[in-house]
Parts: C-alpha cells; sequence; structure tokens
C-alpha cells in the first residue's frame, strides 16, 4: 500500500489502461483528499518488478461521530472507481484478483463498515470475480454520454453535433443563439463565484445540497486549465447568462456543472452554449462527452441528456457490508455522518 507520494504511478497505468476517466488520475484523487473531510487514502498497486501494472485507489473516510469507517471506490459526486490495469497485460484478472485481496484484507484489519466500488460506464467490472470477494452489484445509475463526431472547425462540428441531437433539442439550441451570447473561457474568482452562487440557488429551489465555494476552488486548484478543468461563461451585455463547468482528461469531456440564470433558462441559453462546449471539444478530437449518472426516477434529466444524442451506459454500485449496524443508520443521518460518500442503500 502507498501513500500520495506514489500517486505519480498511478498516472503511468491510468494512461495506458482501456478507457481512462479523469476520476482515476492524481490530480482528480488529490483533489478528493483536499475537499473531503476526515478521509484517508489507500493506494494500492500492482508491480512486475520496478514497473507498475494495476493499481486500486480507495478513499476511507470516519464517522463524525458514529463510529464508523467506509471505503469507496471512489467517493464524490459521479466519480468511478475500481482497479485500473494497462490494457496491455496478457493476466488482468490475476492482477485485479490480488488487488481486491488486498482491499478486503485491509478494510478487515482496519475494521471498516463497508466498502463500494463505482464501476467505470465504459470498462464494466467482471460480477462474478468480485461476487468471489463477496462484492455484489447493490445500486446502479444510468451513464450517459453522447459520442462526438469528428470535424476540424467549430462550423462542421456544430452542424455535426446538431444533427444528432433530437429535433427539440435543435430547436432549442437554435432559440438560444438567437440572445447572441458571448462565449468565453475564464479561469477568474469573479466567474467562479458567479457559476457558484447560479448553482446553489437552482439546486436549493429543487431541494437539494449544493456544493460549496470551497470545493470548486479546491477543483481548479488540483485540476488547472490545462490539466483538467474548463470554466465557460456566456454573457450578454457583459453580464453572465450561462456558465458551463467541465472536467477534461484524455478522450472524455466530463460534465460537471451547468448553470443558468433565471431570466435566461426560458430562452434556453444553456443549450446554446453547451453546443459551443461541445463543438469545442469535437475539434480538439475528444471521442465521447461525458453527461455523468442519472437516476431512474429522474425521467426529465434522462431525456434530456437523451436529446443531446446520448447513448445509455449503465454502471454500478459494488458493495460489501463488514458491519450490520451500518445498514440501520438512516439516509439523512448517513449523509450527515459520511458527506460525499456512498454507504448502502437506504430508503429514508
Amino acid at each position: 500500500m502507498l501513500d500520495q507520494q506514489g500517486l505519480a504511478l498511478c498516472d503511468l497505468v491510468h494512461a495506458q489502461s482501456a478507457a481512462p476517466l479523469i476520476y482515476g488520475s492524481s490530480a482528480y484523487i488529490r483533489f478528493l483528499l483536499e475537499a473531503l473531510p476526515r478521509t484517508r487514502l489507500y493506494l494500492l498497486m500492482a508491480m512486475r518488478g520496478d514497473v507498475p501494472v494495476g493499481y486500486f485507489p480507495l478513499l476511507g473516510q470516519a464517522a463524525a461521530s458514529a463510529g464508523f469507517t467506509v471505503l469507496n471506490s471512489l467517493p464524490f459526486f459521479g466519480s468511478h472507481g475500481g482497479p485500473i490495469v494497462r490494457k496491455s497485460e496478457p493476466n488482468t484478472t490475476v492482477i485485479i484478483e490480488a488487488l481486491l485481496t488486498q482491499a478486503i484484507a485491509i478494510a478487515h484489519e482496519d475494521q471498516m463498515a463497508s466498502i463500494t466500488l463505482i464501476e467505470n460506464p465504459l470498462v464494466p467490472m467482471d460480477a462474478e470475480l468480485l461476487a468471489r470477494h463477496g462484492l455484489f452489484p447493490l445500486d446502479d445509475r444510468i451513464g450517459q454520454l453522447t459520442p462526438l463526431p469528428r470535424a476540424s472547425t467549430m462550423e462542421e462540428a456544430q452542424a455535426a453535433l446538431l444533427s444528432i441531437f433530437h429535433v427539440k433539442t435543435r430547436n432549442a439550441v437554435r432559440k438560444g443563439q438567437r440572445l447572441m451570447q458571448q462565449f468565453e473561457r475564464r479561469t477568474d474568482d469573479e466567474a467562479l463565484q458567479w457559476l457558484q452562487a447560479t448553482h446553489a440557488r437552482s439546486i436549493i429551489a429543487l431541494g437539494g445540497v449544493p456544493k460549496p465555494l470551497d470545493i470548486f476552488n479546491i477543483l481548479l486548484k488540483q485540476l488547472s486549465p490545462t490539466t483538467g478543468v474548463r470554466l465557460y461563461l456566456g454573457t450578454i451585455g457583459g453580464q453572465p447568462a450561462s456558465g458551463l463547468l467541465l472536467l477534461q482528461y484524455g478522450n472524455t469531456t466530463e460534465y460537471f456543472t451547468p448553470v443558468v440564470a433565471d431570466e435566461y433558462k426560458d430562452q434556453q441559453a444553456l443549450s446554446a452554449l453547451v453546443l459551443h462546449a461541445m463543438a469545442e471539444a469535437v475539434v480538439e478530437g475528444r471521442e465521447f462527452w461525458n453527461w455523468g449518472g442519472t437516476w431512474r426516477s429522474q425521467e426529465g434529466v434522462y431525456r434530456f441528456k437523451n436529446r443531446f444524442g446520448a447513448i445509455d451506459k449503465t454502471y454500478r454500485y459494488f458493495f460489501r457490508l463488514l458491519q450490520p449496524s451500518l445498514s440501520e443508520m438512516s439516509g439523512s443521518t448517513a449523509r450527515q455522518e459520511f458527506p460525499y460518500f456512498y454507504t448502502h442503500r437506504y430508503t429514508s
């Protein structure tokens, strides 16, 4: 088991894995460690001699007061985890088996209450292999990704994207384009503060818990504009109308935080900004636009993403309960004790 100093080895393996997403990168893991309270990294590494061939990042979080510790790979909104192995390895199963064995041993040794693995939607886990280690699919989300077309100019990219959108989305985008927003990438505090404040108002109105400004500040600290994060604003008359925070790694762009000013919601300002950002991803050669996970109950959210040409890639939460008393904890208590971590499937 390695500590944070071993994270550089992760990037060597991650870049050579089958479908690397930003969540397995050292920068994103450092973001989690700084952003999430009472969190410890358990970094398991498989080596062949001096060469790293696989790794398994797990984060443990101690409860605020309940006396439990839970393991996630990985915590936080929409993160994916599990063992990651170089795609050229001939004995992938053997490597994953060894990493899982070590993870379960650590969970027992440190008296963890549970362990959860959230799979990469592009690289499904072997359910039979995980079952041998007592990990079973307890929950799932509908991953939605749009395969991006190929184009070399913004005009060609926008035309190609519009051709795969649903007619209602095409109409929404064109309505938003009539606002004549000025689109720009921003890195300043003013832009970030506007995005967070607009995000908070929207999420609170829906009865949710917004991401605080500290989360965004740490994200931009660990994932700079040149290494994984991009903030767009659409302005009208110099005033922000829409915003979009994206995460980028390799061939994939992650749709992370979209916002729109109340007065421009019905005018589809955000739809026009999304097309602009997607077109830039196309010109840059990205292959996927990842909309993130959708709950099966979120029919409106699912439809919105689907109409942007998204395909379904369901991903599962593999879970093992190690202390039965954890399952008696209510959902509200679990969210308070373990912020941003998955603990168990609850109904209250």
